[in-house]
């Protein structure tokens, strides 16, 4: 038994790939599910509630804020509560660095990084009146490594690792774990 049967969770990009494999998995374990993407499909959305499971279909553009701050209002009323936030949504903008656009530079940092800290905003002032909750944010290890055009990308991913840090001591003393995974 891991403990999760019961638990509420709200998984951004969990319409595919990674979000959605942790989305499943998480249903599999006894866990509601707030599943947030630009479309999730019904099937994904059938697949998690054949597991006996509540699922919730959140369509959002995670690169404004306040559908992030909707989103997370959204996930906590619809499922009752929430445990568990799951920051995997990511976006990419292959640009080399002569040619960096405005438009992907700024869709990098706002997908990847600033829709993690306006959701993880949120999300924590709920966790902090409950007294608990676990933020598991999905890296990259870009960072290791350096490949051309993909600046925004590794810049925003980076972020994402400086900002797991600073969130998880402000959280800590409220009982709240932050983690990240770096597959």
């Amino acid at each position: 038994d891991t403990g999760l049967k019961g638990k509420r969770a709200l998984v951004t990009g969990g319409g595919t790939g990674i979000g959605r494999a942790i989305a499943l998995e998480l249903a599999r374990e006894g866990v509601h599910i707030a599943v947030a993407s630009r479309d999730p499909d019904q099937k994904t959305i059938a697949e998690i509630e054949s597991f006996g499971v509540k699922a919730l279909r959140l369509c959002i553009d995670v690169s404004k804020e306040d559908q992030v701050i909707n989103m997370v209002k959204q996930a906590i009323e619809g499922l009752g509560g929430l445990d568990l936030y799951v920051n995997n949504v990511a976006g990419h903008w292959d640009e080399p660095v002569t040619k960096i656009t405005t438009y992907g530079w700024l869709n990098s940092l706002h997908t990847n990084l600033s829709a993690c800290v306006w959701a993880c905003r949120e999300v924590a002032k709920h966790f902090i009146l409950q007294g608990s909750g676990s933020i598991l944010i999905i890296g990259s290890v870009c960072f290791y490594t350096s490949l051309p055009k993909e600046v925004s990308y590794r810049v925003s991913k980076t972020g994402l690792r400086a900002y797991m840090g600073t969130l998880s001591a402000e959280l800590a003393p409220f009982k709240i774990r932050v983690n990240m995974v770096t597959p």
